[in-house]
């Protein structure tokens, strides 16, 4: 029940701020890879896999920092 407070009050103050940009921490990168496979999948069975798509993937799955590093 601790752990439902705690998590209650960090939501309350997401929804407080809509400019509040989340940063992904090193534990994020499991699901974000998660992500991005998922929605690669999907674009590949709809046909519409490219470089392009494969950077804007990227980018909505781990965030601009990321992406800039995964560019290099």
């Amino acid at each position: 029940m601790e752990d439902k407070a705690i998590i209650e009050d960090r939501q309350a103050v997401v929804e407080a701020d809509p400019d509040l940009k989340m940063l992904a921490i090193r534990t994020d990168a499991p699901l974000a890879h998660f992500r991005w496979t998922l929605n690669w999948r999907i674009a590949e069975e709809q046909g519409r896999c490219d470089d392009r798509l494969a950077f804007r993937l990227i980018l909505r799955s781990t965030g601009p920092a990321s992406a800039s590093r995964a560019s290099r």
